[in-house]
């Protein structure tokens, strides 16, 4: 049976908009024009109790407007047979907001049912990182840096394999596939003569606390990801979240 996707559907206009699930943000909408999304958040279900919390802010200019929708889908086309979960839209007539702060304005908790239990789940919480925990993360993002610059592939798949295989998982399929077709795209870009790595600045990297600091978002000071690669008309990042599971840090998503 296909596995069910379930798919936030977001309209903003005139607003900031910060969308979480269970304390990691799957939505940080900035943009000053108006925008639709449609995300698959399979990968950040938990199974039981699942808290949804949105935060607004108005921007200074625009007609403010903001709605979302969480649905389970079968895979496919049509969208007759989907089930909507949570539907919400703000009011500025019941939900005022001041210029310049976010304020939260929903937050629902959803009793939900994951494809499986996720690595990070099970990870400890750690709200603050002390120094070796920060040099160990470090380590892991030198090891792929170095194996991009290697043109290696297969190392660089080996460090990000839990996650692809569990983002696979989450929506349904072959991890097999989806391994072999990222090694494919990375032999395709490592390929071409312009491809070069940039290096990060070790004390450039800002380490950001998730669900309960059982996950860790690595972004850089001006909050690009930290891995990056370029070739002359494309660049190729590398967002990582990290988990520390059974003593080793490890690519979670």
């Amino acid at each position: 049976m296909a596995t069910p996707y379930l798919i936030l559907d977001l309209e903003s206009a005139g607003l900031d908009a910060d969308v979480t699930l269970n304390g990691v943000p799957i939505v940080e909408e900035r943009s000053a024009q108006p925008v639709r999304r449609a995300l698959k958040i399979n990968g950040w279900i938990i199974d039981g109790d699942n808290l949804l919390e949105v935060r607004l802010k108005r921007q200074a200019q625009g007609t403010p407007r903001f709605g979302l929708t969480l649905r389970r889908a079968n895979p496919g086309p049509s969208t007759s047979g989907d089930e909507t979960l949570l539907e919400y839209t703000w009011s500025v007539a019941t939900q005022p907001l001041s210029t310049g702060e976010f304020e939260t304005v929903l937050t629902r908790h959803l009793s939900l049912t994951a494809p499986k239990s996720w690595s990070w789940v099970r990870a400890p919480a750690l709200p603050q990182l002390g120094e070796e925990d920060r040099r160990s993360i470090i380590s892991v993002l030198r090891d792929v840096e170095r194996a991009l610059a290697a043109r290696n592939p297969e190392a660089v798949v080996t460090l990000q394999t839990l996650s692809l295989t569990e983002q696979a998982e989450a929506v349904g399929e072959d991890p097999a596939m989806i391994l072999a077709r990222y090694s494919e795209f990375l032999q395709q870009r490592m390929s071409q003569p312009t491809w070069s790595v940039v290096p990060f600045a070790t004390d450039a990297l800002v380490f950001v606390p998730l669900a309960g600091g059982r996950l860790f978002h690595i972004r850089t000071t001006d909050g690009r990801p930290p891995v990056s690669t370029t070739t002359a008309d494309s660049r190729f990042q590398i967002d990582p979240y990290v988990a520390k599971l059974d003593g080793r840090w490890t690519i979670v998503r």
